[in-house]
């Protein structure tokens, strides 16, 4: 049986990360992991420090269902895959933001590089600060602009 982790202990676990950041797959793989013992947990709202590292996290939030704020930048992919909840990142993110998404919300406070909504098909990101870029390929879901309604693709449309 796989250990639960308490919301207290993943947040004491992302101010360790820094330990890890020799690692050369520090950037990908502790951003699933750290999702996965999100997701796993009992609890329902997290935080997440990133504002210590000097390596971006990546797939944050990956098929997330759980609330998170993020205190700090992340890499790309965060929420991607997400099925519900919500993603705040105070700070900024690469690209790729919800990519895959299916529901919840993503709330980016700074920039976004671009891909915003790939193959994404439900839910509503929130752009705060300045973006690269929507992706072609958005099936459905919303996405807003420093809260004006930017892009809406229906399935087959």
């Amino acid at each position: 049986m796989l250990k639960q982790y308490e919301s207290k202990n993943i947040t004491e676990f992302s101010l360790q990360l820094s330990t890890l950041q020799r690692d050369k797959h520090f950037r990908d793989y502790l951003g699933i992991y750290l999702s996965a013992l999100i997701n796993l947990s009992r609890e329902n709202n997290f935080l997440v420090y990133t504002n210590h590292l000097d390596k971006l996290l990546s797939f944050v939030g990956w098929e997330n269902m759980k609330d998170i704020t993020i205190i700090g930048d992340v890499g790309c992919y965060v929420g991607a895959n997400m099925k519900k909840g919500s993603i705040v990142v105070n700070e900024n993110t690469e690209y790729s933001v919800g990519s895959g998404m299916n529901g919840g919300r993503v709330v980016v406070e700074g920039n976004v590089n671009g891909g915003v909504g790939n193959e994404m098909s439900g839910g509503e990101i929130y752009l705060n600060g300045n973006y690269g870029g929507i992706a072609w390929n958005v099936q459905g879901g919303n996405i807003y602009h420093q809260g004006e309604f930017n892009r809406k693709k229906r399935k087959g449309g």
